[in-house]
């Protein structure tokens, strides 16, 4: 994501919150992820431990939204926990599965 792109959606944000309306963010698990402090703008990552092959992670990217937004827009905010080969899937399908 740009700088531009990060603009555009805090503007939207706001003044849809300042126009009323309930605002909510609800980003796939690697764009809001808080197991992690590592950020990157890009949402072409990928986990070197999990699913390396798949490069379509994000890095904190709206993590750094909600910090950047005026206080109280985001009236809710939920994580997106079936995202492909996130990190709540690794642990039920990789880290659970019995060796042998």
């Amino acid at each position: 994501m740009t700088r531009a792109t990060f603009e555009i959606v805090l503007g939207m944000s706001e003044a849809a919150k300042k126009a009323g309306m309930i605002v909510s963010m609800v980003p796939a698990q690697s764009y809001f992820d808080g197991s992690t402090s590592s950020f990157n703008p890009s949402l072409l990552n990928a986990y070197v431990d999990w699913m390396p092959n798949f490069t379509y992670h994000g890095r904190n990217c709206y993590a750094y939204m909600l910090a950047a937004a005026t206080p109280g827009t985001f009236d809710l905010v939920t994580i997106q926990l079936y995202e492909s080969w996130s990190r709540a899937d690794q642990e039920p399908t990789h880290d659970a599965a019995p060796d042998g």
